[in-house]
């Protein structure tokens, strides 16, 4: 008789599956997304992704099939059969249990469960791309189509992104040299265009005014105004100009040097003016000449207009009597007066005055310069020719009326020699009682030349009764000062060969014994 267990009659629910824990048979266990029934009682397995051991060693059946979702896929997980994770803009359900690599995405082990899109916004060539993310590139708009992410795939790369929208993007005047993406919308000349494709050093127009159809599309016509033509600029197509009094508007592009009206394929007439119209040029004057009105075109700098009592003309300032009071303010590059002169009452300033020619002897008070004498300071006063002051206006140094001598006011200070006409040269004045230095370039002070001759006087020359036991040394003393010694006391020669006694009497008389 067979023998029933009547608690193995029904399934039991044991939750989530865990690690290294007794099941028996009929047990049910949630592990991922999916439920299992126990078909042989065991110990499970001791860590989590060990537990498809289990279910390939038939200890476990699918019991019902379901999702579980695990939120943004992330590296060095374990994920399991019917796990969900969202991966860029796409849910992928794992199809094999696994742990995910740290840093890659492994699409083998997953498939596509529910496709979206992720806005990234502006396209970066260093962010990585996922499918369906969707940037925005120019003017349009784009999504990751390719299943492996990619960074650095440009937009307009078809094998990585397809359109989602098309638009424009603003991007302003065109610039040469800028890298212009497709949609980007641009003005030039007088036109607008827009990038059909992606674009460096791409002019919008062709030199004969076409459009550049491989890289642009010409999203709308227009003018655009650049006033009195000049014939250094550089034109582009749709641009307006007046000439004369009409305007014209350039039907060739990166045009320079063609004057309106003289190529109709050039330059198209915009607005019809004066045909009897003279004026063309900024600074241009209308002047009547002897039947109808003319241009008188803009004159060289400085210049001014004049006449011949006829007509006018431009020229510059000539003048045989005087400029009258006023002022000649900036614009002056020289004032030419030929052999004439300039008088004026006020002071004249500026930055040099550089003279070029002698001054003459009857001059009050000039500057002259010539190749010789260089500078030149020529003047006449009754009491000098010439002063020069201080800034208290004290006489510094001045040449008396008619002389050729220079007074000094003040200390002269020379920091090396003076030369004198003779040609001997001072260096300087010492103040030496004894003489010691023996210069041949230094003056002696009053004092010190007293000083040295009453030392010899003393020294050499002694009063009644003295007596000159060493005669070799008074001879070599009288030798030094004996010129000096003559002159004073006695006259002619004094020639002394023997011992003897010198004495001065009251009145000055030397007398030998």
């Amino acid at each position: 008789m067979a023998d029933f267990k009547l608690g193995r009659l029904k399934f039991k629910w044991r939750g989530d599956w865990v690690a290294s824990t007794a099941y028996l048979l009929d047990d049910i266990a949630k592990y991922g997304g999916n439920t299992y029934v126990c078909v042989e009682n065991h110990t499970s397995q001791s860590t989590s992704p060990n537990f498809y051991t289990d279910l390939t060693a038939v200890k476990w059946q699918l019991h019902t099939e379901g999702l579980y979702f695990k939120g943004t896929w992330a590296g060095s997980t374990h994920y399991k059969l019917n796990d969900l994770v969202k991966y860029g803009a796409f849910q992928y359900r794992t199809t094999t249990q696994h742990t995910s690599h740290a840093t890659d995405f492994d699409g083998t082990k997953f498939e596509v469960f529910n496709e979206g899109l992720e806005w990234e916004d502006s396209y970066a060539a260093g962010t990585t791309y996922q499918d369906g993310d969707l940037v925005s590139y120019g003017g349009y708009t784009y999504v990751y189509i390719n299943a492996t992410p990619a960074a650095g795939q440009t937009p307009t790369d078809n094998a990585y992104w397809d359109v989602i929208t098309t638009g424009f993007k603003a991007l302003g005047a065109y610039s040469h040299g800028t890298a212009y993406k497709t949609g980007d919308t641009i003005q030039y000349g007088g036109n607008n265009y827009v990038a059909k494709a992606n674009a460096t050093n791409q002019y919008p127009a062709n030199s004969n005014g076409s459009t550049n159809t491989t890289y642009w599309t010409l999203n709308l016509e227009g003018f655009n105004y650049e006033s009195a033509y000049n014939a250094g600029t550089t034109y582009q197509i749709g641009d307006v100009v007046t000439y004369s009094s009409s305007s014209y508007i350039m039907l060739k592009d990166r045009n320079v040097g063609t004057t309106p009206g003289t190529d109709g394929a050039v330059w198209d007439i915009l607005a019809q003016g004066d045909s009897s119209a003279v004026l063309t040029t900024r600074g241009d004057i209308i002047i009547r000449d002897a039947s109808q009105a003319a241009r008188l075109a803009v004159g060289s700098a400085n210049q001014v207009i004049t006449t011949n009592g006829t007509d006018v003309t431009w020229g510059t300032i000539t003048t045989v009597g005087a400029l009258d009071s006023g002022s000649i303010t900036s614009g002056f590059t020289s004032i030419d007066v030929g052999a004439g002169a300039i008088t004026t009452t006020g002071v004249i300033t500026g930055g040099t005055v550089e003279a070029t020619t002698d001054t003459a002897a009857g001059d009050n008070a000039a500057i002259g310069y010539t190749a010789a004498e260089g500078l030149i300071l020529t003047g006449q006063g009754s009491t000098n020719d010439v002063t020069i002051k201080n800034d208290a206006d004290a006489d510094v140094i001045s040449i008396p009326t008619g002389t050729i001598n220079v007074t000094v006011a003040g200390d002269l200070t020379v920091s090396t020699s003076i030369t004198l006409a003779t040609g001997a040269t001072v260096t300087g004045i010492l103040d030496e009682d004894a003489m010691g230095s023996d210069s041949a370039t230094q003056l002696a002070t009053q004092q010190s030349i007293k000083a040295y001759v009453d030392a010899v006087e003393a020294s050499d020359i002694t009063t009644v009764g003295t007596f000159f036991s060493n005669w070799s040394s008074i001879t070599s003393n009288l030798t030094s000062t004996l010129t000096t010694l003559k002159n004073r006391f006695v006259a002619g020669e004094i020639d002394v060969v023997t011992p003897a006694i010198w004495t001065i009497d009251g009145s000055g008389e030397l007398s030998i014994l």
